[in-house]
Parts: structure tokens; sequence; C-alpha cells
């Protein structure tokens, strides 16, 4: 158990290989990976949940140093969300991390 998610023979990602993604008519999911919406959270606000925690892991793993340099390919969710959190200064002490 090294952590390496990536490298086992085993792992499953919603919608890679064989395994449905989300655009599928059904998709079965373990209950603990299924969450509900608080009524305080708009759609919009909610369909960012995903991305938003990835960046924060994203940004916890990387333990970058103050000032570092960074380069970010593509302005779509993930890039913008990227680009809005290094902008706060130092990455690694992003506000929600």
């Amino acid at each position: 158990m090294s952590g390496a998610q990536n490298l086992c023979v085993s792992w499953k990602l919603l919608g890679l290989g064989t395994t449905a993604g989300t655009f599928a008519e059904y998709v079965s999911l373990p209950s603990a990976q299924v969450f509900d919406v608080p009524n305080s959270l708009t759609a919009e606000q909610a369909i960012l949940a995903e991305p938003l925690a990835n960046i924060v892991h994203m940004f916890r793993i990387v333990s970058a140093p103050p000032f570092f340099r960074l380069a970010i390919v593509g302005a779509g969710t993930m890039g913008a969300g990227i680009a809005q959190i290094a902008a706060l200064g130092e990455p690694s002490k992003a506000p929600f991390a």
C-alpha cells in the first residue's frame, strides 16, 4: 500500500477504460462516494466542489516554496481555479487548503 493508486491493477476511475462515466444513463457508486448537496449551495457552487477539491489536493502535494514559478496549461475550470489560488500569493498557503 504505497498510496500510488494509479499503479494499482484493480484501480477504477469513472469514464476511463471500461468504467462508465457520469454522462452514462446510469452510474453505480459505493454510497460512501455520494454526498448530498446542502440546500445552502446553489447548483453553480455545488458543481465546482470536485474541481476545487482537485485544485486543493494539487497544492497540498506540490509543497512549493514561496515565490515559485507556475506554468498553467489550459484555462478551463482547473486552470482558471489554479490561477486564482496562485494569485493569492503563496499557493502552499491557500486559504482553504
